[in-house]
């Protein structure tokens, strides 16, 4: 009997929710939609040129679709660094050995640190981008693949860590409710303070004098 690996496969990953059927929050259809691959060589070749290592299954990935849309989520493919649609369009990212992988479109991305890697397959971290800095998400790319889907599946959506503070989702758990909790204690709940009650307007002219007699007449 073979031993179990640490990290499931990119194609495990796949088969495990190739099949299912999903909606949006919505009420949308969803579902995955694969793109043209990449050979290995290829591959290769253009993270050699961009001196860039990237290692583990969302590499594998490219061989089999060079990006997904993973049921209305947008996984990041490779390609030259002027395609918005490829990781290496993110260079302010790679030179802290970060791949970005999915863009939250609000300056949050979702990453592989390539810093923190077990068997090849690098960690999936939360960049926080008001924060300037990272929140580990889980052991590898196949592993996240398991998890967003089981979010969509839930709430019809992947839910980014400021969804847990809205009234639709209070109290919701899922991949990102880890950063969701660390950011909401770095800046509080976004409550407005409730504004002053204006001061009374000082009385004037004739108002000011029935109110100084009324005074007077109590005192006597």
């Amino acid at each position: 009997m073979a031993a179990e690996t640490e990290h499931p496969t990119f194609r495990q990953a796949l088969d495990s929710v190739t099949g299912r059927t999903l909606r949006s929050n919505l009420g949308r259809s969803l579902d995955i939609q694969l793109r043209p691959p990449i050979a290995e060589r290829d591959v290769a070749a253009l993270l050699d040129a961009a001196g860039v290592t990237i290692t583990g299954t969302w590499r594998e990935m490219l061989t089999t679709t060079n990006g997904i849309s993973l049921f209305g989520v947008d996984v990041l493919g490779l390609g030259p660094a002027t395609d918005p649609r490829s990781v290496l369009s993110y260079r302010a990212m790679l030179q802290y050995n970060l791949v970005p992988f999915h863009d939250w479109g609000n300056g949050d991305l979702d990453c592989l640190d390539m810093t923190k890697t077990m068997d090849d397959e690098p960690a999936v971290v939360f960049w926080d981008d008001k924060r300037d800095t990272t929140v580990m998400i889980c052991s590898g790319f196949a592993k996240w693949i398991g998890m967003a889907v089981e979010d969509l599946e839930r709430y019809g959506k992947l839910l980014h860590p400021d969804d847990y503070r809205t009234p639709e989702f209070t109290g919701a758990t899922g991949v990102y409710e880890s950063p969701a909790n660390i950011r909401q204690a770095f800046l509080g709940d976004f409550v407005p303070p409730r504004p002053a009650a204006p001061p009374a307007p000082a009385p004037t002219g004739r108002r000011d004098k029935l109110k100084r007699l009324f005074k007077g007449m109590i005192g006597r």
